[in-house]
């Protein structure tokens, strides 16, 4: 994470990163930061550095399944090749589907119809294993 940093922006980035699979809300990155650090940090602060994150195209903000809340997470995935991701509308759970599978999968796409996907911003949603036979 570039530029000057505080305690607390460390704290709530190293959470987004070791829970890059999990879509969480302001106040379920609280409750792990209190849990796993020991602190707990001010709510304004977290929604303030989530506003800037989002804007800054750092952190993605989405509706948490079919709720109404907003949920956060890391924006392109740190280090990992361009991929699609898999959304499970149920609990919202996001699936990294492979960097070799993506590109087939958008390869059929564009040879049969020509359409050029955005990768970073395409999300596929559905139902995760936990929830598939609803």
């Amino acid at each position: 994470m570039p530029g000057y940093n505080t305690e607390q922006q460390k704290q709530l980035w190293a959470c987004l990163a070791r829970n890059t699979d999990t879509p969480l809300t302001v106040e379920e990155l609280l409750d792990r930061i209190r849990i796993e650090n020991g602190q707990a940090l001010g709510k304004s602060t977290v929604f303030r550095l989530m506003t800037k994150w989002v804007e800054e195209g750092r952190v993605l903000r989405t509706v948490s399944g079919r709720g109404r809340r907003f949920v956060y997470q890391l924006a392109g995935c740190g280090n990992l090749p361009p991929h699609l991701h898999l959304k499970c509308v149920d609990c919202g759970k996001l699936i990294h589907l492979d960097s070799a599978e993506s590109e087939a999968l958008l390869g059929r796409i564009r040879q049969k119809s020509g359409f050029q996907i955005d990768e970073e911003s395409t999300v596929l949603l559905g139902r995760c294993n936990s929830h598939k036979n609803r």
